[in-house]
């Protein structure tokens, strides 16, 4: 949950720190990038979602313009019949060490924080969209934003010599016993000002979607989201589905 990652960092940095963090946070959620741009009603359907603290991207498989099946070793990945995929970048600690926010490590927490860790990319892949998110939002790109959406993502990871997503090799965690996913080598550094939700936000910058001018904080994210394509997203009512509990929201570490 956002709230404790905000205890944390209060224990770690001076309070005047964060109260201007999170001011500077609230107010350039309101100041859009890429203010007017707006959502056709034809196009390839993507999607943003958020267990509450961190948002990931999910998109096609494979289409006429990317195919993803080239760029990772499928047989890595559990047997289905999938037909989308999703990134989620962030620190690597935070993913491969800590099972949930509640079990989250001072440690660990301050070299994040502070740029003194790498970072992954969890890829996770999907039979269809599911319901367990907290927030989803479906978003329409024409071609040249998809694009330039897949190129900020495969330049967010590090590459083998066959130039496919470099895998880490990880026994897993029960939060991420629903999903169908591996890790890999991630470029940058995950500190204060570069969150997994930033990353997110960045990515739907350059695909000149029209979302936060900085969002360290999915709900900046989603804000924005809805003038882009005039519609209500369903979060408020993903927020209150019984099928959504608080221990789901904040199991996947950011």
């Amino acid at each position: 949950m956002a709230w404790i990652w905000i205890l944390g960092a209060c224990l770690l940095v001076p309070p005047g720190f964060v109260l201007a963090y999170l001011f500077v946070a609230a107010l350039l959620k309101r100041v859009p990038a890429n203010r007017k741009a707006r959502s056709g009603a034809e196009g390839i359907s993507i999607w943003v979602v958020s267990n509450g603290p961190h948002s990931d991207i999910i998109v096609p498989l494979w289409n006429e313009l990317i195919d993803w099946r080239s760029f990772f070793d499928l047989r890595d990945f559990q047997a289905g019949h999938f037909q989308f995929i999703s990134f989620g970048w962030g620190d690597k600690g935070f993913y491969l060490e800590t099972p949930s926010w509640g079990e989250l490590k001072p440690k660990t927490a301050f070299k994040a924080l502070f740029k003194l860790s790498t970072t992954t990319m969890q890829v996770s892949l999907h039979e269809k969209i599911g319901d367990f998110y907290k927030w989803k939002k479906e978003l329409r790109l024409s071609d040249a934003q998809y694009l330039r959406l897949g190129t900020y993502i495969k330049n967010s990871f590090y590459r083998g010599p066959e130039g496919k997503a470099l895998r880490i090799d990880f026994a897993g965690m029960p939060a991420y016993e629903h999903l169908n996913y591996n890790f890999y080598e991630a470029i940058g550094q995950y500190h204060f000002f570069k969150t997994c939700n930033v990353w997110v936000n960045d990515a739907l910058k350059v695909a000149q979607v029209r979302t936060a001018t900085w969002a360290p904080f999915s709900e900046a994210i989603f804000h924005q989201l809805d003038k882009y394509d005039g519609q209500t997203t369903p979060r408020q009512l993903a927020k209150s589905s019984p099928d959504i509990s608080p221990e789901d929201a904040s199991q996947t570490p950011a």
